[in-house]
């Protein structure tokens, strides 16, 4: 299409030229710039035409590796992804945040958890040292030295 619009501007310019309209007239500058202005909206329009190409087919390439990514997990559209819920925990020894999967914590409630920055050992859990509001307690063990 873009080809067919090219043809047809150049077709207007020869025209124009066929005219042998005087360019410094009032006409001539009116009929070329017409025609200049025509030639730089169909380049525009050449330039946009090739980016929707480019990016139609880099859509393409990311659909396919996409589809190569879901078939790797062994997901379907009908297949849920499990959401896992997360224990914020503060190490009170060294401040370190952590975040821990909820997973963690055994029948009775309880977890223990080490640091990583400082090895601390904590446990997690319902244990007499529970809070009153429900929430899990978190406990230092005591250092075996």
């Amino acid at each position: 299409m873009e080809s067919q619009v090219r043809e047809k501007i150049a077709y207007l310019k020869g025209l124009a030229s066929g005219l042998e309209v005087d360019s410094e007239s009032k006409e001539g500058r009116l009929l070329h710039g017409l025609v200049d202005v025509l030639d730089s909206l169909s380049a525009s329009v050449e330039h946009w035409a090739d980016s929707q190409r480019e990016l139609e087919e880099y859509v393409s390439l990311i659909d396919d590796d996409l589809g190569d990514v879901e078939e790797f997990l062994d997901l379907d559209a009908d297949d849920e992804i499990e959401e896992t819920s997360y224990i914020r925990l503060e190490c009170p020894e060294c401040g370190d945040t952590l975040y821990l999967d909820e997973g963690i914590v055994n029948d009775e409630g309880v977890a223990e958890v080490e640091c990583p920055n400082c090895h601390h050992t904590m446990v997690l859990g319902d244990s007499p040292g529970s809070r009153q509001d429900g929430r899990s307690a978190v406990s230092s063990k005591p250092s075996q030295a």
